[in-house]
């Protein structure tokens, strides 16, 4: 049997070489969210702003904006997030202004609506946090807080070696020294569970879940009621990342059940090339609160989430830069302190490459992915 023609989605965009500068404005979060509310207006979306309380890093307000394409009566719905890690934000803002700017919004398929949701985390894109405004990482916080949250007694025992008192060398050395010899005694996969699994008791810590539903998540959970996800018969999710992976890989990760609705269809849509980290197969590990789980809880089998990760370099990398952050939040340094300017410059640098050539690698897969997202969508009605 044929394959379907290619859903003919961007075959009229220009090369994203040429357009990267303009994808990736100058200014932040602020910038970003004012390009992403003006592109959507003019590309006629149905739109929403759900303003999170704080102020940003130059005072501006933060929010959680939405924008719809579609029949109010359609049969399945695409959602695209981006900055669900605050600095991971600009590749996710990017690849969605590609989508509103240079798509062809009218080729949707029949019978899919198109949501797209910029700044799932907009403290931490604004601030340049990974984190959100209670130092709580979002895809750590989808549990169930009325009963006892997921324990990691590998996180208690490393806790002051993963985020010291001091970010001096000697106090780095002593810290780094513990963490290699708990993973030299213990192995690859229960070090990565201990640094990275996710861990409720320490509020300063790296990977924290928080003690409560976050404002992000208590967001998303609204949007589901307001634009009428529960309707649908199928809601697909991609959620765009940057992190640990090879240089400019996007990797398709999926953390629902293996062998389950979900996990068949990434499969059938985009091929082998789809990860499990249940099936060690992915540069991820298994992780507890992941916001797959809580769509997943919503939507059960008509869900398919999948996690767009852009490698940015390796995670003893990630960890240092993490680290430094937390550190100084844990000291309350303010945010104008050379040494949160500093921290805060290093994250930016590793979750997003100041790499034309890497940008460019981005641009092309989210067209990749999303194309056959939609076209999959549609398939699969």
């Amino acid at each position: 049997m044929d394959s379907p023609a290619p859903l003919p989605l961007f075959a009229d965009a220009p090369d994203p070489a040429q357009i990267c500068d303009a994808l990736f404005p100058e200014g932040g979060y602020a910038a970003a969210r004012a390009a992403f509310v003006q592109t959507a207006k003019a590309a006629g979306g149905a739109q929403a702003s759900y303003v999170n309380p704080p102020v940003g890093l130059q005072g501006e307000e933060l929010a959680m904006d939405v924008a719809r394409w579609g029949s109010d009566n359609a049969l399945a719905s695409v959602v695209v997030l981006s900055a669900t890690h605050g600095v991971e934000g600009p590749v996710g803002s990017a690849i969605q202004l590609d989508l509103l700017r240079h798509a062809d919004l009218n080729a949707l398929p029949g019978g899919v609506e198109l949501i797209v949701v910029h700044g799932v985390n907009p403290y931490g894109y604004s601030w340049g946090r990974r984190a959100n405004e209670d130092g709580v990482d979002l895809n750590r916080n989808f549990v169930d807080f009325s009963a006892e949250p997921p324990s990691n007694p590998g996180y208690d025992a490393l806790s002051d070696a993963l985020v010291p008192t001091s970010l001096e060398p000697d106090a780095i050395r002593r810290a780094d020294a513990r963490l290699a010899a708990y993973r030299k005694q213990h192995g690859e996969i229960a070090y990565d569970v201990a640094v990275a699994g996710g861990q409720y008791r320490h509020r300063h810590g790296l990977f924290y879940g928080g003690d409560a539903p976050s404002w992000s998540r208590q967001t998303l959970e609204q949007l589901w009621l307001d634009w009428g996800l529960a309707k649908r018969r199928l809601v697909a999710v991609l959620d765009l990342h940057t992190g640990i992976g090879p240089h400019g890989y996007g990797e398709l990760i999926c953390d629902l059940p293996p062998g389950g609705p979900g996990s068949r269809r990434a499969l059938r849509w985009h091929g082998e090339s789809v990860t499990h980290p249940a099936l060690g197969d992915s540069v991820s590990g298994a992780r507890s609160g992941l916001s797959d789980y809580g769509w997943l809880a919503a939507f059960d089998d008509r869900l398919s989430f999948l996690t767009l990760e852009f490698g940015t370099g390796p995670f003893v990398d990630l960890l240092a830069a993490l680290r430094a952050d937390h550190v100084c939040h844990a000291l309350e340094l303010a945010a104008d302190d050379p040494q949160m300017v500093a921290a805060r410059e290093q994250l930016q640098r590793f979750f997003n490459p100041p790499s034309p050539a890497w940008r460019e690698m981005t641009l092309w897969r989210g067209r990749q992915v999303l194309r056959q997202t939609l076209q999959g969508v549609a398939a699969s009605l």
